[in-house]
């Protein structure tokens, strides 16, 4: 009887060793799993925003893009193209008055003169002349296109033929006709029909034989459509 609680008070001091070995295993491993302390309290620099402010000062996050100030650079688009080349340019504006029309991109300031000549008085743009006289002289002969001592006063009995030399301006370089007539004094009058080329200046001559009747006689010039454009007069003496 005595060995037999021997070996049981033996047992029983073992188990309770074997206890508390185990608990001293548990608060050992929660004790390695503690965290340090120094890792908790992060320090006060790595909890602010990264930015290039001094130690010290607190930096502001930056603005979204949508709440930026607009880009200077291209918003005065608009004016640039409206206004003349020595206006300042101002920024645009987004909001128009309802009802109001916009000005069409001009050429000129706005202060500058309107040129349809509505309203002021000022005459319409006409369309280019087609044919106008520039010059009409008389001699008794041409050389390089152009009359040979041009007078205005010849002799009856020494005058065989008489040129009318004639300069046109064609300002729509159009090729037309030109109608050249003489007039006599008190007589019938001859007429020719000349040709005029595409060119913006034209010259061109007309011949009359017999020129015997004295007084003052007139060359007149009409287009091809029977308007005159030119006349001019020249005297025919019997004595020289």
């Amino acid at each position: 009887m005595g060995a037999r609680r021997t070996t049981y008070a033996a047992a029983l001091a073992a188990l309770t060793m074997a206890i508390s070995l185990v608990g001293c295993d548990d608060r050992k491993q929660q004790e390695t799993a503690k965290p340090a302390p120094d890792v908790l309290a992060a320090p006060p620099e790595l909890m602010k925003p990264a930015g290039n402010d001094s130690p010290g000062v607190k930096g502001e996050a930056p603005k979204p893009v949508s709440d930026a100030e607009p880009s200077e650079e291209g918003a005065a688009e608009d004016i640039y193209e409206d206004s003349p080349a020595n206006t300042k340019p101002k920024r645009a504006s987004a909001k128009h008055d309802k009802g109001r029309k916009r000005a069409s991109t001009a050429s000129k300031g706005d202060d500058a003169p309107s040129t349809d000549g509505a309203g002021d008085g000022t005459p319409e743009a006409t369309a280019p002349v087609p044919l106008r006289v520039k010059r009409i002289q008389f001699s008794e002969s041409i050389a390089s296109r152009e009359p040979v001592d041009p007078e205005e006063t010849f002799v009856a009995g020494d005058t065989d033929k008489l040129y009318a030399f004639i300069e046109l301006s064609n300002e729509t370089k159009k090729k037309s006709k030109i109608v050249v007539r003489f007039i006599p004094p008190g007589g019938s009058s001859s007429k020719v029909t000349l040709d005029v080329g595409d060119k913006s200046r034209w010259r061109t001559w007309a011949l009359r034989r017999g020129v015997k009747t004295t007084g003052t006689w007139t060359v007149t010039v009409s287009d091809a459509e029977g308007h005159e454009i030119g006349r001019r007069s020249f005297e025919v003496t019997g004595q020289p």
